[in-house]
């Protein structure tokens, strides 16, 4: 794929509302080709090719924060810039391109306001194997929601063979806490793993998406996602305590400790990504993500008492 024919699918995609699942749904029944489509309500859609080639589920989520802005490319560096939706529409795009070629693809809805796509899709999971047989012989799962180049992260489990399966491919391993595959680790007791794609300062009206990134991740996949695998063993991760990595030591926070970090922090009006709401939020660079005070309160408090 080269960034003229990246730059006008994508731009069809970027186009859609948070509103028009449905729409967008019946869009990809249009403009791609999948032997079925099986949507439910506005909360999941499953894509079913015409002859499947390997037994890992692909997913990404249709939901964005910034739903609203002002798209900018630069043809020369091959970049997309502004309210460009990286976060999560890169990912679709990624998702439908490979899944047309034989994978079988999930796309949820609502990540960004508490994941209740993919949690439905859990609670209705054996009545959907039923309706799609398909869905019997899964190996793992692969979303494509992870910012930046040439990464993975592994929420729930520690499958070493699965690890190793992609860092042999080119792949970094990285920590994170939250997105819908770590809901179906959780839940269903698959793996999964989570991959670049491309984005970098999602959540804002300046975000970017660099297609030399986005398509290392397009390439890089591909020979992994091409053959039939055994279901990998659901390994749970052994979980370790919070660790500062500026400081480079454990630190146990404490409620005027949390505070004083909280307050450097530069806010801004948006969306918190732990709990949805809209509220004053900062970037917490070790979430990778928006918080509002109370869950970055929280998500620290929590992280210093239990395993993450």
């Amino acid at each position: 794929m080269n960034f003229q024919q990246f730059k006008d699918e994508y731009l069809k995609i970027v186009n859609f509302k948070n509103k028009d699942f449905k729409n967008f749904v019946n869009f990809v029944s249009r403009n791609y080709r999948f032997k079925r489509i099986f949507r439910y309500k506005k909360q999941f859609a499953i894509f079913v090719p015409h002859q499947i080639i390997s037994n890992v589920v692909l997913c990404s989520h249709f939901d964005t924060v910034i739903d609203n802005g002002k798209v900018y490319i630069d043809r020369k560096k091959e970049v997309f810039f502004g309210a460009i939706k990286g976060d999560c529409r890169a990912g679709v795009l990624m998702m439908l391109k490979l899944s047309e070629k034989g994978r079988i693809s999930i796309l949820f809805n609502g990540e960004e306001t508490g994941a209740w796509g993919v949690r439905k899709f859990c609670e209705k999971f054996n009545y959907i194997q039923e309706k799609i047989p398909e869905l019997r012989n899964i190996s793992f799962f692969i979303e494509f929601d992870r910012k930046g180049r040439g990464q993975f992260i592994c929420y729930n489990h520690d499958n070493k063979d699965l690890k190793n399966l992609f860092i042999e491919n080119g792949f970094i391993e990285e920590e994170g806490i939250f997105s819908d595959i770590s809901v179906i680790e959780e839940n269903l007791n698959y793996c999964g793993i989570n991959l670049s794609i491309g984005y970098y300062n999602n959540h804002t009206e300046y975000e970017l998406l660099k297609f030399e990134d986005w398509l290392y991740t397009y390439e890089k996949v591909q020979p992994i996602i091409s053959k039939f695998y055994d279901k990998f063993e659901f390994v749970e991760k052994i979980k370790r305590k919070y660790w500062d990595f500026d400081f480079d030591r454990h630190i146990y926070y404490e409620q005027k400790e949390i505070e004083k970090d909280w307050d450097k922090l530069k806010k801004y009006l948006g969306y918190c990504e732990w709990c949805g709401s809209l509220k004053e939020v900062a970037f917490d660079s070790y979430f990778q993500g928006y918080l509002c005070k109370d869950c970055y309160f929280e998500v620290r408090e929590e992280l210093s008492q239990e395993y993450f």
